[in-house]
């Protein structure tokens, strides 16, 4: 009878009056549109008992309605690979929206969340360079997060869209040196000014440049226990530093 409704078959079969008489008894038209309302009802009640939807994958509810899979299952229709899971509608994704559904799966909402970190940490101090072990005040372990993302790209498993976004923000994913980085620093530094006499709060790109050049010498000096290489020793004269020995 669904089937006849639906494409028109039978239609004198189906008459009007016979429609109502079945619509009269509560008659489900659509399957999936009431199993849906069901589930909405059911992410309503989980909203008001939790204040979010960031419902567990192996969440039941004490209807045993399987909530959790229910959420995967049209996240998963929304981002084309539903299975055979039917669309939603524009209706039915706002009704959600409205709820604050989270249309990320947990491993996407993870990445976007140190995504956002990232961006912050950038704006607050102006690079992206930080300790490896540094945390966010929320618990984000985004030193590691950032050495992971140069890792995956090294090895080519580093998604295009990922990617994007990093190198969108001006996030540099190629390995570099360390001592060249900071060397570039210098070297604009004493293109600019004419010599290395760095103000000691000085601080560019997230690097105390005074500091550093006097780590420089000191080693070129052996107070240190680094050694440069002669390049480097020879780089660093070429812009203006000079050790003891050259006295």
């Amino acid at each position: 009878i669904r089937m006849f409704r639906k494409n028109g078959i039978r239609s004198r079969f189906l008459s009007d009056e016979r429609i109502k008489a079945l619509d009269e008894i509560g008659m489900v038209w659509d399957v999936f549109d009431y199993i849906w309302e069901e589930y909405y009802s059911a992410a309503v009640k989980y909203h008001r008992e939790h204040g979010d939807l960031n419902v567990p994958a192996r969440y039941v509810d004490s209807d045993g309605i399987k909530l959790g899979q229910w959420m995967n299952n049209i996240r998963s229709a929304r981002n084309g690979a539903g299975n055979g899971y039917k669309e939603l509608t524009d209706e039915q994704t706002k009704r959600l929206d409205e709820l604050g559904m989270i249309w990320e799966n947990k491993l996407e909402l993870k990445w976007n969340n140190a995504f956002r970190a990232l961006c912050d940490y950038h704006l607050k101090f102006g690079t992206f360079e930080m300790k490896s072990g540094y945390r966010t005040e929320d618990g984000i372990n985004l030193g590691k997060w950032v050495r992971d993302q140069r890792d995956m790209f090294a090895k080519g498993k580093l998604s295009e869209w990922r990617e994007e976004k990093l190198r969108g923000i001006g996030f540099v994913l190629e390995k570099t040196d360390p001592w060249e980085e900071k060397f570039m620093l210098a070297k604009a530094y004493f293109d600019e000014h004419g010599d290395l006499k760095v103000p000691v709060d000085y601080k560019v790109n997230g690097v105390w440049l005074n500091k550093w050049v006097n780590e420089q010498k000191q080693i070129a000096e052996g107070k240190r226990k680094k050694k440069h290489t002669a390049e480097q020793l020879e780089r660093l004269r070429n812009i203006g530093l000079k050790f003891d020995s050259d006295i």
